[in-house]
């Protein structure tokens, strides 16, 4: 009896057990199909909202949807985590216990979708396209800027009238920076001769361009004649610095004699320059304003090559020129003579015929002083024969341009 009552206990409690394993397996089954219903019915109807919203255009209904889908969830639902202990003393019938809970954790029902019928507009007809509108614009002709190398050479030209006004201080370094500025200036002209639009333009004023090759052919035989009358002088001037030594009389009046006649060759280059530069091209003949502007650049080269080559010329001549009293010389106005001392330049003036002469009744120191001032003039000879010949050099490069003008 004993044994059998513990039998049947056993048998009681595993039957027990049992059940309530069974039953908490087919409680986690229903509450996962529970929960998978709400979900699903808990986001279908937002994305139905939300399409339908945007077919509508209306962000407000949007707004009212997004609030109606986050309705709070369900009484009767309880969550997997949320399971409630059977005790092993529940009596209740397994089927009774699932009838319950599934009355009790039915979902309620979400709020209705109103379904509304929306309209749009027929679409608007192809119009016509408007006629472009016309723009009237007004167009301001203005003269053409210089070319950099006309504007440069216009300054260079300008620095060189300016340098040819100040006449107070004519020394040897004024016509030296004279033939330096005045190289520049050919240099200048030389580079515009070379552009293509100014050969194409010398090209149809043939009779002009002949009468630039005559007038910068007499600059350079001017100026090659001074180059061998320089070179003439430097000699006579090392002869005549032997002779001051000796005190030879003689052949420090052959010296005075051939200086003089040095001058007259360079006074009659003086005339053969001031007959340059009379020819002028009419300014009809040039059709557009660069080249009357052109015609007008060289004009000025020309003119101040003139001007500089007579500050030379005279300067050098005037200077070893003796003015003894004579009959001669009373005819000469005070104005001629002021003119001509003027122009005469500082280092040349000073080693005149009253210097040099006598040598035999001065001292060493007087001979000493004159000595001196054949050194310093020989060192200006020098330095106005090395400008002249760059001016010659660029001279006869501003004749070569002219003549490849016409040949091709």
């Amino acid at each position: 009896m004993l044994v059998g009552g513990l039998q049947g206990q056993v048998v009681q409690r595993l039957s027990v057990m049992s059940a309530c394993q069974t039953m908490r397996v087919i409680e986690f089954h229903y509450v996962a199909t529970v929960s998978l219903e709400w979900w699903i019915s808990s986001i279908s109807t937002p994305i139905q909202l939300v399409f339908q919203s945007l077919t509508e255009g209306s962000l407000a209904e949007l707004a009212l949807s997004s609030r109606a889908a986050s309705v709070s969830k369900p009484r009767g639902v309880s969550s997997p985590q949320e399971k409630k202990p059977i005790s092993a003393s529940s009596t209740q019938p397994l089927r009774e216990s699932t009838t319950i809970r599934s009355n009790t954790s039915k979902p309620k029902k979400m709020v209705g979708v109103f379904r509304r019928s929306l309209s749009f507009p027929n679409k608007t007809p192809n119009r016509p396209s408007k006629p472009p509108i016309s723009h009237h614009i007004r167009s301001i002709s203005l003269p053409c800027g210089s070319h950099p190398l006309i504007s440069q050479l216009k300054d260079e030209i300008t620095e060189l009238k300016t340098w040819s006004c100040r006449p107070d201080n004519r020394t040897s370094a004024w016509l030296c920076d004279g033939l330096s500025r005045l190289k520049d200036v050919h240099d200048a002209l030389h580079d515009i001769l070379q552009l293509p639009q100014t050969r194409e333009l010398l090209s149809h004023k043939r009779e002009w361009v002949e009468k630039l090759l005559e007038d910068f052919l007499r600059f350079v035989d001017v100026y090659g004649i001074f180059q061998t009358s320089s070179l003439a002088l430097k000699e006579e001037q090392l002869a005549a610095r032997v002779a001051l030594r000796r005190k030879d009389d003689s052949k420090i009046a052959m010296y005075l004699k051939g200086r003089k006649k040095m001058a007259k060759e360079i006074a009659k280059l003086v005339s053969s320059i001031r007959c340059i530069g009379r020819y002028s091209f009419p300014v009809s003949a040039f059709v557009s304003i660069a080249d009357t502007e052109l015609a007008g650049v060289i004009s000025d080269v020309i003119e101040v090559t003139v001007s500089v080559s007579l500050a030379l010329f005279n300067g050098i001549s005037i200077s070893f020129v003796s003015r003894k009293p004579s009959w001669m010389g009373l005819k000469l106005s005070k104005k001629a003579k002021k003119v001509k001392i003027e122009e005469s330049i500082k280092e040349f003036q000073q080693m005149g015929e009253a210097n040099m002469m006598g040598l035999r009744k001065k001292g060493d120191e007087e001979v000493r002083m004159v000595l001196k001032g054949m050194q310093d003039l020989e060192r200006c000879i020098a330095d106005v024969e090395s400008g002249s010949e760059k001016a010659f050099r660029s001279l006869i490069n501003i004749r070569v341009s002219l003549l490849n003008t016409l040949t091709k």
